[in-house]
């Protein structure tokens, strides 16, 4: 007599590089089935963590944008203190003031040689940076709401870099979760402040810092 009992079907997800093997997780990036070989330990298959070491790491442009906005500010302080020293010092009522004046120009220019060139990088490295992890981001699946290429863009078009912008930028903190770092009321001060001209700089450099820590690449 033929057996009529009804078959059972399995019904387990398999891994799709591995069809013989049943599927322990899913992907976190892009949902796929992944087996014990397969699964990494940072919850992504073997496909999108290829994907995501593609994109090299933001670490390294996060300190060189530290960097440059901690010379830019330091320098400016040091020349905004010497010219205010320099003009409310009465030179003839002081003349032992206008020896130290005199040793000290060489110094001076020094410093201001330095802001000069240090103010026109930082934006560059900021820029440079943001690009990065908006790329970084991206391939992750995080959207912060412009492509690499526009998050940069943007700040270029008239009356758009008043707002775009501060937008990205502020997506870009609540996806890393620098909220505690930056809160969004000083961030906002910021931008009323610096006027979308991103040669003001970042709103701090913890940002960038902590961005560094925050990236998906380190260890």
């Amino acid at each position: 007599m033929a057996d009529t009992s009804p078959t059972t079907t399995d019904l387990r997800p398999t891994c799709p590089r591995h069809p013989d093997r049943a599927a322990l997780t899913a992907c976190e990036r892009c949902g796929s089935y992944a087996c014990s070989d397969c699964a990494g330990s940072n919850g992504r298959c073997e496909e999108c963590r290829s994907q995501v070491a593609a994109v090299p790491s933001s670490a390294a442009r996060a300190r060189w944008t530290s960097i440059l906005l901690l010379v830019s500010g330091g320098s400016a302080v040091i020349n905004l203190l010497f010219s205010a020293a320099l003009l409310l010092t009465d030179v003839e009522e002081h003349p032992s003031f206008s020896e130290v004046f005199d040793t000290l120009t060489p110094l001076t220019y020094t410093i201001a040689f330095v802001d000069y060139f240090s103010y026109r990088l930082a934006p560059v490295a900021f820029l440079m940076w943001e690009y990065r992890v908006v790329r970084q981001l991206g391939v992750l699946g995080l959207d912060v709401g412009a492509t690499p290429g526009w998050a940069i863009g943007w700040w270029f078009i008239p009356f758009a870099n008043l707002v775009k912008p501060f937008r990205i930028i502020q997506r870009t903190v609540k996806t890393l979760g620098l909220e505690s770092l930056i809160p969004l009321a000083h961030l906002g001060s910021w931008w009323a402040t610096h006027s979308g001209r991103p040669e003001d700089g970042a709103p701090n450099q913890e940002r960038c810092r902590s961005a560094s820590r925050k990236n998906w690449v380190s260890e």
